[in-house]
């Protein structure tokens, strides 16, 4: 949100302006602000991976198999750090 921001504009940017002055915080919480990162960081990577068959048909299992390991991974990370917080 920029600074300055006109709370009293109308539409839908005005609505989010005023839910964001309301509770920055709580407002980037429940919104998922600053989370783009991740998503950023898994298609660089996805992009950069070498598919190493041939056919077109192994290149597709080839790219599922990677996609799914890599949220296997996310989500064993994801459960480690909810145990820690607990």
């Amino acid at each position: 949100m920029r600074r300055g921001s006109n709370p009293r504009c109308e539409g839908a940017r005005g609505e989010v302006v005023r839910e964001y002055l309301k509770d920055p915080k709580g407002w980037k919480e429940k919104i998922g602000y600053g989370k783009r990162w991740m998503i950023e960081t898994f298609f660089s990577w996805f992009k950069r991976e070498t598919v190493l068959a041939r056919k077109f048909e192994r290149m597709v299992k080839e790219i599922e198999q990677k996609v799914w390991i890599y949220n296997l991974m996310v989500g064993m990370m994801a459960r480690k750090t909810l145990s820690c917080e607990g």
